[in-house]
């Protein structure tokens, strides 16, 4: 409990910080290492120190607004965070990822529709045309014959590597 310097009204807590909540005049703090008395914004004001020998005091109610201040501080850093990934997410996903290099995958069902010595056109069962450079491990041209439905194995490079065909299983074909 206390009370109030001004009035002698007892109360338990304080509404506002440092004041009365009959009287609502700024309540007597006193220093328990000097003595110093002095009213509760006096104290607040000097960072709940006492303003004569610095020593740190508990001005009741304050600690509720502090923990308060910091929960708020919190809340803020993580929403930041969480917008700063969101940022970073978006400028990561516009840029395209390079295929790294020697990195081999297969194109299956594909049927031969041009082929050049530099160049090979390729086209699956959906019609979805597939162009690729050649670079000189691809066989000559006259190996693919017209409706002809291969699996290639190939590699990425600055043109397609070549490493090998197999005809296409028949239930794949039928896709």
């Amino acid at each position: 409990m206390y009370t109030c310097s001004r009035c002698g009204d007892r109360f338990s807590s304080f509404r506002t910080v440092g004041q009365c909540p009959f009287c609502h005049l700024p309540t007597a703090v006193q220093c328990q290492g000097c003595g110093f008395t002095g009213d509760a914004s006096v104290f607040i004001s000097k960072n709940d120190q006492c303003p004569q020998c610095g020593l740190p005091l508990d001005v009741m109610g304050r600690q509720k607004r502090k923990s308060t201040s910091g929960g708020i501080k919190k809340i803020a850093i993580i929403a930041v965070a969480f917008l700063l990934v969101l940022v970073l997410t978006k400028i990561a996903n516009r840029q395209s990822a390079d295929p790294m290099p020697g990195m081999d995958f297969w194109l299956k069902a594909q049927q031969v529709v041009q082929c050049s010595p530099t160049e090979i056109t390729l086209v699956d069962e959906h019609h979805v045309a597939t162009h690729l450079d050649k670079d000189q491990t691809w066989p000559d041209c006259s190996v693919f014959q017209k409706d002809e439905v291969l699996d290639f194995h190939l590699a990425r490079s600055e043109k397609t590597l070549f490493l090998s065909y197999e005809k296409t299983a028949w239930w794949r074909k039928s896709m």
